[in-house]
């Protein structure tokens, strides 16, 4: 009779091998709490060829009574925990493939603003370069426009990222979603 791989372990193999080398800190905290209050309660001590698609779906289904977003967190945590396993040769199933599109829809009607044609790109642009109540939000509004950056870079800009004389931005693999340096080409508007 084989041993039986307990899901807790495998996913803190996942976790720490796998998941922490590739995330940033906040995500590595928001993954450790999702684990700790949802996942071991529920599964932590089981074997993971036990865990049916439908006992991860009823689960799945109670927690999204609260929060949909949260049931579809822990399904992709569950699944990466299983691929990992389904690569290790431990486990040769994932019983949350099995329940691909079962889940509440997440909520996505939001519709926000967006800039669609060029004239319309102009009137932005020349209303970001007027406006004259905080100089710092202007800058940091022109800095967007030149770099197409997410806001959060440019909050966390530091100058010795900046390379004025090859016009780069070199912002570190730690600051990044994905943990690999990325180069933002200057336009000649953003050095000046």
């Amino acid at each position: 009779r084989e041993t039986p791989i307990i899901f807790k372990s495998l996913a803190e193999e996942w976790f720490v091998r796998r998941y922490v080398p590739t995330c940033t800190e906040k995500t590595v905290s928001l993954t450790r709490s999702r684990l700790e209050r949802y996942l071991y309660p529920a599964f932590g001590g089981r074997d993971v060829k036990s865990i049916t698609p439908q006992e991860l779906l009823e689960f799945l289904v109670r927690v999204q009574e609260k929060s949909v977003e949260t049931g579809h967190r822990l399904k992709n945590i569950v699944s990466q925990v299983y691929r990992f396993g389904i690569a290790k040769g431990v486990c040769s199933q994932n019983p949350a493939s099995d329940i691909t599109g079962a889940l509440t829809p997440k909520h996505t009607d939001t519709h926000y603003s967006t800039i669609r044609t060029a004239p319309q790109a102009s009137e932005l642009l020349r209303a970001v370069i007027g406006y004259d109540k905080n100089y710092i939000v202007r800058l940091a509004l022109l800095t967007l426009a030149y770099t197409f950056v997410r806001p959060g870079e440019v909050c966390r800009c530091e100058w010795t990222e900046i390379d004025f004389d090859a016009a780069e931005w070199r912002i570190p693999a730690e600051k990044m979603k994905m943990r690999r340096e990325h180069i933002v080409p200057l336009s000649t508007q953003a050095v000046h």
